[in-house]
């Protein structure tokens, strides 16, 4: 038998017997009430309940302690009101969203490496998606090799979804003789707080920040 079924033997036990003994106590009395043999069954059931799945409430829809030791499949919503210390790896597949302040000792920014050859339009996936940025466009290129921002309505649609909002991207120019000059995308103005321009064979800091509903300001640090 393993552990879990272990645990859940004495409950099991205690149900069965408390359910024989009490319908057989109220049919000998002259009355059955399911009602009651189930009010018994639960507490017989409450009183060999484990410190780890003990309940604050009385209607059991509370926990006070709960320790998962394989998958916890939750479909709907958890909230927390106190501290969360997850002491493991955790894995999120969809968006995470934090309204307080976020504190974390180590943060890597993980993403893919886009890479462009040739003068192009950046799309919303590559601003939002990608970990860095590599201009390489070849000797034959026409200068300056020219990267147009995704506009405004795109962006904001993909990751850029409220006023404020602000992401980094670090740029590589490793093209062969060339500058990398940034360009405004349609779709809503860009306001460009700094020189839009990254010279070759230096590494800059692409800054995008929303300002308002239809733009954003790029800033090359």
């Amino acid at each position: 038998m393993n552990d879990k079924l272990k645990k859940l033997a004495p409950w099991l036990v205690t149900a069965v017997l408390g359910l024989v003994l009490v319908a057989g106590g109220a049919k000998a009395a002259g009355g059955f009430s399911w009602e009651a043999v189930m009010d018994k069954v639960a507490d017989k059931l409450a009183s060999r309940v484990p410190d780890e799945l003990s309940f604050g409430a009385e209607d059991g829809t509370h926990l006070t302690k709960l320790s998962v030791v394989d998958t916890l499949d939750v479909s709907s919503t958890v909230s927390i009101s106190g501290t969360l210390n997850q002491l493991g790896s955790s894995i999120f597949t969809g968006a995470l969203t934090s309204n307080g302040d976020t504190r974390a000792a180590s943060l890597v920014k993980a993403g893919s490496v886009v890479t462009l050859t040739t003068s192009t339009v950046l799309t919303a996936a590559q601003i939002c998606n990608s970990g860095v940025i590599v201009g390489a466009a070849a000797s034959d290129a026409i200068a300056p090799f020219q990267v147009t921002l995704p506009n405004s309505t795109t962006l904001f649609a993909d990751c850029m979804t409220t006023n404020g909002d602000r992401i980094s991207i670090p740029y590589v120019n490793q093209s062969a003789l060339t500058t990398t000059v940034f360009v405004a995308g349609a779709g809503g103005p860009l306001q460009a707080s700094s020189t839009l321009q990254v010279p070759l064979g230096t590494t800059r800091i692409l800054e995008l920040i929303r300002t308002s509903s239809i733009g954003y300001v790029l800033e090359i640090q």
